[in-house]
């Protein structure tokens, strides 16, 4: 009987640290890119490359926005500022979950929904996100990756991509791209 509850007590613990498989990107400064008057100027090609390849891999990618989902119809109106559906559709992007959080912090909406790796641009979004894995450490951390919101750039957090996806990510992200050009081109 000792052995057999050892065994469950194994079992148990090998599923619990078993890591889930769900990634997400902020979308304002992070996929979809603004200039400092807040109007709407482009994706941002090489994370919009990134949640295609974390698909590719067998992740959920979600999208997990600041926004309010009530506000979308006003942004709608708007012709500097782009809506989370129509920039999915025109970018052909097919989010697992696209979550708005107003007026909450999104480190809940992460957690409860057991993301580990969390792209985004905003300082707070991140030092919330920060403070949560410190004050939690026996809980699953979330990895950030922090996006330079002038100009898309990842400014740091490559290591937890290197974690999730391997060695090779760079260069299957550089593969992805030109196969996307490739597709632009035959469209076009």
């Amino acid at each position: 009987m000792r052995h057999l509850m050892e065994t469950w007590k194994n079992y148990i613990a090998e599923i619990q640290s078993e890591e889930s498989k769900i990634v997400s990107f902020d979308f304002d400064d992070t996929l979809a890119l603004e200039d400092s008057e807040y109007h709407y100027v482009g994706p941002n090609r090489p994370l919009l490359g990134l949640f295609k390849l974390f698909q590719r891999k067998g992740y959920n990618v979600y999208i997990v926005t600041s926004r309010s989902k009530e506000n979308e119809d006003l942004h709608r109106k708007n012709p500097n500022v782009a809506t989370v559906d129509e920039f999915l559709a025109e970018h052909g992007l097919n989010p697992d979950g696209i979550f708005f959080t107003h007026p909450q912090d999104k480190v809940h909406t992460l957690r409860e929904q057991g993301v580990i790796l969390h792209f985004d641009d905003d300082e707070f979004e991140l030092g919330s996100i920060d403070t949560a894995n410190a004050a939690n450490p026996e809980d699953p951390q979330i990895g950030t990756v922090r996006i330079n919101f002038e100009t898309g750039a990842m400014m740091s957090g490559q290591e937890h991509i290197q974690r999730l996806l391997g060695d090779g990510w760079a260069g299957e992200l550089t593969k992805l791209d030109d196969e996307e050009k490739e597709n632009d081109e035959l469209d076009g």
